[in-house]
């Protein structure tokens, strides 16, 4: 499908055509050859969950962030999706999760289609889930050719600081890559390893 591809191109075009102003926002070159990597072992790579792990631990060391997931919609049913790779974190503690369009973050961004972040990096103080060491967070959704195929979200960098604009630019751009990768399977998802 050509429309992951085109999204692609014009992620890349708006961090490349950009104002001096806006350059602080652009995507770093270290960012770009990880993207890189990533599109090269996605291309070795099939199933659900090996595409998806490759995407999110790529995702997540671009931005420097200790904790992601990667959420899927389902096959049959787009409204719903289900987080099927996780980094800085077991999978298992978050795989009989379902996500509902508009509920929480990731159906926020998946309903939305638009990146949902947060660049304050304050700690976070009394009641909180204990992984958690910051109020900081990115999502942004991986978009399909007509439809939403999941998203990215990732939070607390390392050193407890607050996520910057170019890092919603760079997850934008590994979620265009994810995109890509996802098209190019079958619904069914068969759980191959990489070849």
């Amino acid at each position: 499908s050509p429309a992951p591809f085109f999204h692609l191109v014009d992620v890349l075009t708006e961090t490349s055509n950009r104002p001096a102003a806006e350059a602080a926002a652009a995507v770093p070159p270290a960012v770009m050859r990880l993207h890189y990597r990533m599109l090269h072992r996605l291309a070795r790579v099939s199933g659900l969950l090996a595409v998806s792990d490759t995407i999110i631990r790529h995702a997540a060391v671009a931005v420097d962030a200790r904790l992601g997931a990667i959420a899927v919609t389902q096959p049959g049913d787009p409204g719903q999706a289900s987080i099927v790779a996780t980094f800085g974190y077991p999978r298992a503690l978050v795989e009989h999760v379902r996500i509902e369009p508009g509920a929480g973050v990731i159906g926020t961004v998946m309903r939305s289609r638009k990146p949902l972040y947060t660049t304050t990096g304050d700690r976070l103080t009394g009641a909180r889930r204990p992984r958690y060491h910051t109020s900081s967070f990115i999502a942004v959704p991986i978009l399909g050719d007509r439809e939403v195929l999941g998203a990215i979200c990732v939070t607390d960098r390392r050193g407890d600081q607050a996520f910057a604009r170019r890092d919603v630019a760079a997850l934008r751009l590994f979620a265009s890559g994810a995109a890509l990768a996802l098209e190019r399977h079958d619904p069914s998802w068969p759980d191959a390893q990489a070849v």
